[in-house]
Order: C-alpha cells, then structure tokens, then sequence
C-alpha cells in the first residue's frame, strides 16, 4: 500500500484501470479482526514522495503495523529503466532517514533503514542485501516454478519447473553468493562496504544487463546513509559548548545505540519485508 487511496491509486491499478486500495484496505482489515499480525509494504516514487511522512503517520495510526517496509522504486520492467515515477538514490536517503529520526522513538521499524543501520550500530558485515543472493530463501510463483527471487520469476528468469535442490544450489546459490561486496574491486575503500550487500540482482540487471554487477542505485543511496548515520552520531555524542579542534571520540556501542531509539526487530516475524532479512 502506498498510501491513502488517492495516493495509492495512481500507480497500483489493475488491467482494467480500476484502482486496487480498496481491496487491499479491506483484506489489512480482515486480517486485523481475524487477529493476525500485519506489516505493510510500501514504495516510494514520485507519487508519495512529498507525502511520506504524513502518510507512514495515517499508516501507524490506521493500520498499526508491527514493521513498515518502505522501498526504493525499481524500474516496473527491464524496459523501463527510465519510468517517470523513479525518484533519485540521494533523495531516498535523506527522506527514509529523516523518516526514521521522526518515528523512533514510537518504535517504527522500517526495514530497509533497519538493514544498513543495524551493522552500522553492532559493527558487523552485512554480506548480502538479499536472501536470494545469501541462499537462504526461495520464491515460488503460481505457476509452481521456483527461483531466487520474485522479479526474476515474473520475468520468467532463472524459474525452475522443479525444485531439485542439488540443481539449485549449483545454478543458483553457488553463483548469487558472489553477490557480495567482498568479491568487487568496486567496493574497495568505500566506507558504507561493511553495511551494504551489493543490493538488488534484478535493479544491477535491468541497469546493466547482468544480474551479478553492482547495483548502482543502491550503492548510492548507502554511501548516502553511511554518511547520515555518521552526522546523526555526531549529533548524539557532541559535547556541549565548544568544540576544540582536535577534538575526537570513539563512540561505543551504548552511544550507536541512540541511533535506534525504541526501534528493534523481531527475526523471522513480520518486522522484516519477505526475502531481506538474511543470515549473514
């Protein structure tokens, strides 16, 4: 759901041209009176851009997610790498981050922020940005054909008739791994390496036409956080008054901590968007 329904509606309409918000409204609900728990998956364009915050704070208040997935727009198709809704890497940082300063402390999760931020804070390596690339998750589409990942499926794209897993593991998990920072001089000396995963296969092929080169956009936008993340430290640890110029701290994990405010994640619920959250 991308928004209200005058919001959602522009972009997430079925082949009739008829708007879908109602009956994904209708289908939260019932699950909310049936007592399931539901977490909402969002992106956002040029369509809600402006509108973010007030419309993650109608979500919060409407709905009551346990996690909000809100994600960085991808080209509909492979031939639509210029789609005019697509908004700029930088601009999806500083919205998500400033997003994310503003709801902490109510303990919105967002996931996609969450997953650069948590090995920023725990000073870990995030290997991988997906679980198809780290082998720990499959799709299976209503045809029954299984793959890494829903994009490629749709696109009819590395989909396997049937699961053989010797098969797969050698046609797929073998080389996805590669898709790893670790492995691309690309990544050498960049100082958001240790947070990043190399994002998505499907965004690296539509922009390159390889599923295992770098995801350009997402490179960018995790630089952009890394630097967020380190201005907002700086913030939170700064002494009062003046500072001296040789001044310099190394924060602790106490003082990264802040960075999360009353955000934290529940593994393997819906607090993480289906497929991201990985075992690395």
């Amino acid at each position: 759901m991308d928004g209200p329904e005058e919001i959602h509606d522009k972009l997430r309409r079925n082949h009739g041209g008829r708007g879908s918000w109602r009956m994904v409204d209708a289908g939260v609900r019932r699950l909310k009176e049936a007592g399931a728990e539901v977490s909402l998956s969002m992106v956002l364009g040029q369509h809600n851009l402006d509108h973010a915050e007030d419309v993650i704070g109608w979500f919060l208040d409407e709905y009551q997610p346990t996690g909000l997935g809100v994600n960085f727009m991808k080209p509909p198709t492979p031939d639509q790498a210029d789609y005019d809704q697509l908004i700029g890497a930088d601009a999806y940082a500083d919205r998500m981050y400033g997003i994310h300063k503003a709801f902490r402390d109510r303990g919105l999760f967002l996931e996609l922020v969450y997953r650069k931020l948590a090995p920023f804070v725990e000073q870990r390596y995030r290997f991988h940005d997906c679980g198809a690339a780290g082998g720990t998750n499959l799709n299976v589409d209503a045809k029954g054909n299984v793959g890494p990942c829903k994009s490629f499926l749709v696109m009819d794209r590395l989909a396997m008739r049937t699961l053989d897993i010797d098969e797969y593991r050698s046609a797929v998990v073998s080389e996805w791994r590669k898709r790893s920072p670790i492995y691309y001089r690309h990544c050498d000396g960049c100082s958001a390496r240790a947070m990043c995963g190399n994002g998505c296969a499907y965004d690296a092929m539509i922009h390159s036409g390889d599923e295992m080169a770098i995801d350009v956009r997402s490179c960018q936008y995790t630089r952009r956080f890394n630097r967020l993340f380190i201005e907002d430290l700086f913030q939170q640890i700064r002494p009062s008054g003046h500072i001296a110029a040789r001044w310099w701290h190394i924060p602790d994990r106490s003082e990264r901590q802040r960075l999360m405010g009353a955000v934290s994640a529940r593994p393997r619920t819906l607090s993480y968007s289906i497929g991201h959250q990985t075992l690395d």
